[in-house]
């Protein structure tokens, strides 16, 4: 036998070797070594010695009962090696005097267990809960004399907390009597036995100790019948951990076996006590080697995640809680043995090689490459400690970085190096390194770490008792204090491995879909060592059909050969006359718009546009927009939008890329694209009164050779080159679009769909084409009210829509604007652009109780949308799925290598399906990147577009969207490429470099650059940045603060360190000279925006949209100023004067115009037949939906009365209030002209009941 299996047989006996003054010592619990392995011992002990000296070797020691605070593996490096420990062998641990011991500083472990415990529930979540089933003779006097003795000898279980003097301190009592509860359970029934074990283990898990009271150690002892008992032994952790579990273990045994046995018994004291060693071992981290271990952890945890990256389930709670579960997985003894085999030939442990296994689960799951777990280390390092019961044990943090090249073998190389500089440096309390690095605490999870691993290196030896069989039971729904913790130890079967986690972060599933993951990866960990990571396949067989095949059956039938235009010219046979369009006053019927767009498109083939030649559309909202559109399709042609809003650079940027056959325009477009633009290219005005089109023919036209593979648009996105980039889309991807919806979504004639999103953005598509494809009316809003919710409200009600996208962060506004109750036509909203919140689809259903909500999502780069989820009335979460793919279309989570993630983990979103676009226009190289070929299909020519957005599958198969995974954002819906705009700062002459972020949660994200200025530089920076951006790109492309740097933070392998960038403050935002608001509507205003903008000071000059403002927050701006100053103002007054002197000047001359003339209210004529009030309206509404609706609006209440009641008097006063209020007697009928109100007479009375 060689050495290392010599210390393997050692390992699996549960026998641990350290060195000890340059001799061998043996430690084991239970039976003692056989002669023959003694015997080996003593041939081989020099062998040994040498073997534990080598430091890369050594293990820390076991803190073997608690899975919760147990040691990783089996010897103390400190024990072996005392330069590896700050604290020297050599010194004695001195015994404090009685006095001194009275009432010490508590240990730095004990302060931070003192603290969780004034939080609210927290304390339970430290207790240490045993359950031990006895069968035989159980005597509970003399446990209870055992449970006495044993609080008698370790001063730790009866020690209180105080604070004194701001600080918390230690004070020991004396000798207590032990809480030790007795039930009988003999009597009920054997289910009811379990029952009533599981609520009383579930009451000791939520036990709250009271740390002013002594003993810090309760029992109960429930009686189950036929000498069959069930022992709970409860202590708190601020008294014990693992180790100290089993010390009182073996010392409660000898106790009982000793009063048992009858013989008299005086608990010998320990030679110290805990507060000696945390008096001792206090000076120790202010030393040289304490100061060096806290330089290499400040070294090795700068830059660490608050946070670990896993997806959660349920929404992390603002106060930690602490509801624990278990799964568990065994790995079979035959893998045990090959691992410790597999470890030992390359100078690891187990310990280290469940934590390389961990890791990289851990960053499969999450997608990350930082992966931090924290460890249990036992602060024992000297042999009279090891009888000590107190909280010895340290928290260590264990950070490696995974590689997309790594194997198994790497990861464990960095796992066993981490694991080593970890121990080197053990000395450092954890409370203490979270104070030195200025951790942020947080009450919502654990500092530093929210993941543990424990190994323990052999079973718990529990309780031993003459005439009794005692078996140590599970508790697997203990408190959890971490949000995972993996606990791994040896038992007859194999390696144990408890996999848990916080019921209130994850649910049952997803964590027994991990715990798979982890042992498939460690029965291929010693299968396939040097095999990379990324190709071991963690994805059972039937999870690889459910996530590639079973949630991508999608197939349905479409009219795969048709064009956009042609499906519309079938409608326009089907019902001519009905009304296509509506604009301000103006409409078009399907006929008359068909007539239109095939006068234009004719013009075009004229002018020689052919099949996928690209004509440029730059037009205001109207009629004609969507005429033009039309034509262009009709002629064949992809139509490239320029919305007339872009700043000239841009506009001319697309042209330039697009180089269109042809060019439609209006005034507006003109006046945007500038007579140079407009020499340069063939264009058709289409707002001429008399067009040289006007006498061509009204036939639609058939151009020569198009089919639904030629492209229907060019819609250009934000790009990271500085430049827009050009999407091409096919007919028949988008008609896959529109013939699904309609499957989805009732629409037909009589639906009207409002047309808001600029035409330059793909939802516009199917606003427009679903719509006329289907036979409703399209109402066009006016420019700009889509920004605009008061004119969107009017737009609603005047046009009576059924139909309305948003997206989500607009829909927030829209829902807290006046009169959002009189869009009673409303049966349908659809989300999509960004993610939606859970408290905007909730507060929409509330509010707009007769629509449905329905999330969608997906890119321009394939035709529109791609998922979709309908929210049900009662969803209460807080992320919104995205659903699943819709028809014909097929979507993958992957990970970096293109492999499909495990189900629950996070991947990067791959489409495909017919919906993928053709690809960049220009762009060869671009394309080849982002749209792949696809390899889970057996079709050689199909592709994914590889999309950027980080997901994951939920269990019933929707997608929830979990944002960017490269620096492209979305910002109130606008999809916005960053290096795009830092591209344009650093052109700018007085720039060396720059970087833009997108800083703030929800509806307060906003743009920020960094900018380092080039040397000389002199002047407002900001005021000319902000300039030269707002000529170049769109408003919501330019930042909101601009920071002026030295130098770009870096980190040490020489990257950009963004988290190291400072947040903006005041002098950022471009600004005006100060002068305090005035008294009065100032004041009053600029509180409003100091709370939208986050700022500090506010001053009369300055400039909303310059302090950060954004079209957005001027829309919840100008609701604010509706609700404080009864003042409407609309939109395009307050960008003309956005100064806070400017519309507070606006504000109070609108006040005076309402207040110079009030209209009185003058009586309605009764006799006639009038209307109902919005409010009416809406109530009304639902009642004809569901009759069994109305019950939902009743106000009912009952009083109890007492006392002799006058039952005539009741009746005349409720008479008489009846009388008094017409509303109490109105009743709505429906006429020809809708509903109207009527009124009872006065005289009608109360229907008042009696029942006896």
């Amino acid at each position: 036998m060689n050495i290392r299996e010599l210390l393997s047989e050692c390992i699996r006996n549960g026998i641990r070797l350290a060195e000890s003054n340059g001799d061998l010592r043996v430690y084991f619990d239970g039976a003692a070594p056989d002669r023959e392995l003694l015997a080996l011992l003593r041939e081989h002990k020099q062998e040994i010695l040498r073997h534990l000296r080598q430091p890369d070797l050594r293990q820390p020691n076991p803190d073997q009962s608690d899975p919760g605070q147990s040691d990783p593996d089996q010897s103390d490096p400190s024990q072996s090696d005392p330069n590896r420990s700050s604290i020297k062998e050599g010194e004695r641990i001195p015994v404090l005097s009685a006095d001194a011991r009275t009432a010490f500083p508590a240990s730095t472990a004990q302060r931070r267990m003192w603290l969780l415990d004034k939080l609210d529930g927290a304390g339970a979540a430290y207790n240490m809960v045993g359950i031990y089933r006895l069968r035989g003779a159980f005597r509970t006097e003399f446990m209870q004399a055992a449970l006495d003795a044993v609080v008698a000898r370790h001063e730790a279980l009866r020690t209180v907390f105080a604070e004194m003097d701001g600080d918390v301190r230690q004070c020991i009592l004396p000798a207590a009597r032990v809480p030790f509860e007795h039930v009988d359970l003999s009597k009920i029934t054997t289910d009811q036995k379990e029952r009533a074990l599981l609520d009383l283990l579930a009451r000791e898990n939520d036990w709250h100790f009271d740390l002013t009271a002594a003993p810090l150690l309760r029992a109960t002892c429930a009686y189950l019948g036929d000498d069959a008992w069930a022992l709970v032994l409860n202590v708190h952790h601020i008294a014990s951990d693992g180790w100290s579990i089993g010390i009182l273990e073996r010392d409660i045994s000898a106790f009982y076996t000793a009063f048992s046995s009858g013989d008299a018994v005086t608990p010998p004291a320990t030679p110290i006590q805990y507060v000696d060693y945390v008096a001792w071992s206090g000076g120790h981290a202010q030393g040289a080697s304490g100061q060096s271990q806290l330089a290499y952890w400040k070294s090795n945890l700068e830059g660490l995640p608050a946070l670990h990256g896993l997806p959660l389930d349920k929404p992390r709670p603002p106060v930690q809680v602490y509801t624990g579960a278990t799964i568990r997985r065994t790995m079979p003894m035959s893998w045990l043995h090959t691992a410790q085999t597999f470890c030992q030939a390359r100078g690891a442990t187990l310990f280290m090689h469940l934590h390389a296994a961990l890791a990289t689960v851990l960053g499969i799951y999450a997608n990350e490459k930082d992966i931090v777990v924290g460890f249990p280390v036992s602060g024992r390092q000297r042999e009279e400690l090891e009888t000590v019961v107190g909280l010895f044990v340290n928290t260590l943090v264990l950070r490696v970085f995974l590689k997309d090249d790594m194997s198994f073998s790497d990861v464990l190389s960095a796992s066993r190096t981490a694991v080593i500089d970890a121990l080197k440096h053990r000395d450092v309390p954890f409370d203490t390194l979270i104070d030195v690095l200025r951790t942020e605490r947080s009450p919502a999870h654990n500092p530093l770490t929210q993941i543990f691993l424990t190994l323990q290196t052999h079973e718990q030896s529990g309780l031993r008792m003459p005439g009794l069989d005692v078996e140590l039971q599970d508790n697997p729904d203990a408190p959890i204090k971490f949000d995972l913790q993996m606990d791994a130890f040896p038992s007859r079967d194999g390696l144990v491995i408890d996999w848990r986690f916080n019921r209130s972060l994850f649910d049952d599933t997803s964590m027994a879909r991990m715990a798979d993951s982890l042992v498939r990866l460690l029965e291929a960990s010693v299968r396939e060592p040097d095999r990379p990571i990324s190709h071991i396949d963690l994805l059972a067989s039937d999870e690889r059909a459910l996530l590639l095949e079973t949630w991508n059956q999608t197939d349905a039938p479409y009219p795969a050969d048709r064009c956009i235009h042609q499906l519309f010219e079938r409608q326009v046979q089907r019902d001519p006359d009905a009304v296509a369009l509506v604009f301000q006053d103006q409409s078009l019927s399907y006929a008359e718009l068909n007539a239109q767009a095939n006068r234009i498109a004719h013009a075009l083939i004229e002018h020689g546009v052919r099949p996928d030649d690209r004509v440029a559309i730059c037009l205001d909202r109207s009629l004609a927009m969507v005429v033009g559109l039309l034509a262009i399709l009709k002629a064949g042609g992809a139509y490239v939008p320029l919305d007339p809003s872009y700043p000239a650079d841009r506009l001319a940027q697309i042209l330039a890329d697009a180089d269109p056959k042809m060019l439609l325009c209006d005034r507006a477009g003109r006046s945007a694209l500038g007579e140079a633009a407009l020499r340069a290219r063939i264009v058709l005005d289409l707002d001429q009164s008399q067009p040289p089109w006007r006498d061509h023919s009204e036939r639609n036209p058939d151009p020569i050779g198009l089919t639904s593979r030629h492209l229907a648009y060019v819609i250009y996105t934000s790009g990271s080159t500085g430049a827009p980039k050009g999407v091409m889309n096919e007919h028949h991807a988008v008609v896959n679009r529109l013939t699904w919806m309609p499957e989805a979504y009732r629409l037909g004639p009589g639906d009207v769909v409002i047309q808001k999103t600029p035409f330059g953005f793909d939802v516009s598509v199917w606003e427009f084409f679903w719509t006329l494809l289907h036979g409703a009316t399209l109402a066009i809003a006016p420019p700009d009210a889509h920004k605009d919710p008061g004119a969107l409200i009017e737009l609603i009600v005047r046009h009576r829509v059924t139909i309305a996208h948003f997206v989500p962060s607009m829909l927030t506004v829209f829902l807290h604007a006046r009169g959002i109750e009189r869009c009673v036509t409303l049966r349908r909203l659809i989300c999509s652009g960004e993610a939606l919140a859970g408290a905007t689809l909730r507060r929409a259903l509330q509010l707009l109780p007769q629509a449905s909500l329905h999330n969608l999502y997906g890119p321009t780069e394939a035709a529109i949308e791609v998922t979709a989820w309908t929210c049900p009335r009662d969803f209460a979460g807080e992320t919104v799925p995205i659903g699943r793919p819709i028809a014909n279309t097929r979507i993958y989570l992957l990970d970096a290598h293109d492999r499909p993630v495990p189900l629950g983990a996070i991947g990067e979103l791959h489409i495909g399906g017919v919906g993928v676009a053709r690809g960049y226009l220009n762009r060869p190289q671009l394309t080849e990147e982002r749209f792949i070929p696809n390899p889970f299909v057996a079709d050689p020519h199909a592709r994914l577009y590889r999309t950027g957005d980080h997901a994951r599958y939920l269990a019933d198969g929707d997608i929830e969207f979990l944002g960017r995974n490269d620096h492209q954002v979305k910002l109130r819906g606008f999809r916005i490429e960053l290096g795009e705009i830092e591209a344009r700062i650093a052109g700018h002459p007085a720039v060396h470099s720059a970087v833009v972020l997108v800083v703030g949660d929800g509806d307060r994200k906003r743009l920020v650059a960094y900018v380092v200025p080039l040397d000389g530089h002199a002047g407002d920076l900001a005021a000319d940045l902000r300039a030269d951006l707002m000529r170049a790109l769109p408003d919501y492309m330019v930042p909101a603060a601009f920071v002026r740097l030295d130098a770009l933070p870096l980190t040490a392998n020489g990257k950009l360190d963004r988290k190291a960038l400072p947040a903006p403050d005041d002098d950022a935002f471009a600004r005006r000279g100060y002068a305090p608001p005035q008294e009065g509507i100032e004041t009053s205003l600029a509180d409003a925006w100091r709370e939208l903008l986050g700022e500090e000071r506010v001053g009369r000059h300055d400039h909303f949209f310059e302090l950060g403002g954004d079209s957005l927050l001027a829309v919840r701006l100008i609701s604010r100023i509706d609700s404080i100053f009864g003042v409407r103002l609309p939109l395009a007054e307050f960008f003309a004067r956005s100064t806070l002197s400017e519309l507070a000047e606006s504000i109070a001359q609108r006040q005076a115009v309402s207040t110079a003339s009030p209209a009185a209210i003058m009586p309605a004529a009764r006799g006639e037949a009038l209307p109902l009030s919005f409010s009416q309206q809406r109530l009304w509404f639902l009642a004809q939906l569901d009759h069994a609706a109305g019950a939902a609006y009743h106000m009912p209440a009952a009083l109890r009365l007492e006392g002799e009641l006058d039952v005539a008097a009741l009746r005349a006063t409720l008479d008489r209030i009846v009388a008094r209020h017409e509303n109490l007697r109105t009743r709505f009928v429906e006429v020809a002209e809708g509903p109207v109100q009527q009124f009872a007479p006065a005289d009608v009375g109360f229907a008042l009941t009696q029942t006896d």
